[in-house]
């Protein structure tokens, strides 16, 4: 699990700069409320960790998709930038137990757990879903208001729908294995999963779509 996550502060910059092209010292310094010098120390410690941030005096600093933290930074400009949280890991055991967590602690609909690799990824059914560095792995919190009968259809519902984009995308054709495989040029590109934790009459769950591209 990334440092970072274990730090708030270090979070709640690294979601400001994903919001914006540019974020004033003065801007981090108030939503803080630290010092600039405090700010200052947070960027560097960033910094240490593989983030690349550049800085100017006369605008602030930005969040860079390049070195060693590219494809979280990445991410976070695409995810970060409508108000959802990201939360990045290089390595976990799985991002739908990291997520259920989250969860259980309140965490609001549309945040999203992404792991570099996984070491107890899980499939349908409970199979073991191998998920090696090299993927996309990650899990979307949703907390949608639905009749237990409705459930079932939800990661049918998931997989037309990635499918979909990744046809938008691509302009390549992907084939769906129903329930939830997801095929492109003869190989399983992604395999969009579901689990629920129900509330009274209601079902409020989490989706992770996850596969290795």
């Amino acid at each position: 699990m990334s440092a970072v996550r274990n730090n708030p502060k270090r979070e709640t910059i690294l979601a400001a700069l994903a919001k914006s092209d540019v974020v004033s010292g003065a801007e981090i310094s108030a939503s803080l409320g630290v010092t600039r010098a405090a700010v200052w120390k947070q960027i560097n410690a960033l910094r240490a960790e593989g983030y690349a941030i550049p800085g100017d005096p006369r605008s602030g600093y930005r969040l860079l998709a390049e070195g060693e933290r590219a494809y979280e930074a990445s991410l976070l400009r695409a995810f970060g930038d409508d108000g959802r949280r990201v939360v990045f890991y290089r390595a976990t055991g799985s991002t739908n137990t990291d997520l259920k967590e989250l969860a259980a602690a309140g965490a609001p609909a549309g945040t999203i757990c992404v792991a570099e690799s996984q070491s107890g990824g899980r499939g349908r059914r409970g199979r073991s879903f191998a998920s090696p560095a090299g993927g996309a792995y990650f899990s979307l919190l949703l907390r949608p208001d639905l009749a237990l009968s409705e459930v079932s259809a939800l990661t049918g519902a998931v997989a037309v729908a990635v499918a979909r984009v990744l046809e938008e995308m691509t302009g390549l054709s992907v084939g769906i294995k129903w329930v939830n495989d997801l095929w492109l040029n003869s190989k399983k590109a992604v395999g969009p999963n579901s689990t629920a934790s129900l509330q009274r009459s209601s079902a409020k769950g989490d989706a992770s779509p996850t596969g290795r591209l």
